[in-house]
């Protein structure tokens, strides 16, 4: 597919499935000229609507995740103790 006239300085990427345009030395009468797609309003629900369940999955494997260092760094520092204290029984 060609690039349109007014992207005539344009480079096109492509990255997977995103085609990406780099524009050198755009300027504001360019700018209002670029089209940006509208999405629907339920589109955009549903956009954050999944975004918002990734945050709350993320935040619970963050939680679990320093839950789980707390226990390392406990089982850690008993073995250790254990190791350097004069009282542990040697046999």
């Amino acid at each position: 597919m060609p690039l349109p006239m007014r992207l005539y300085s344009a480079t096109c990427h492509l990255t997977s499935s995103w085609r990406v345009y780099v524009i050198r030395h755009l300027v504001l009468r360019e700018i209002r000229q670029l089209l940006v797609p509208a999405v629907s309003l339920a589109e955009q629900r549903r956009i954050v609507s999944e975004l918002d369940a990734a945050e709350r999955q993320h935040q619970s494997l963050v939680a679990r995740m320093r839950h789980s260092q707390g226990i390392v760094m406990a089982i850690t520092d008993c073995v250790f103790t254990s190791v350097f204290d004069d009282s542990w029984p040697v046999g």
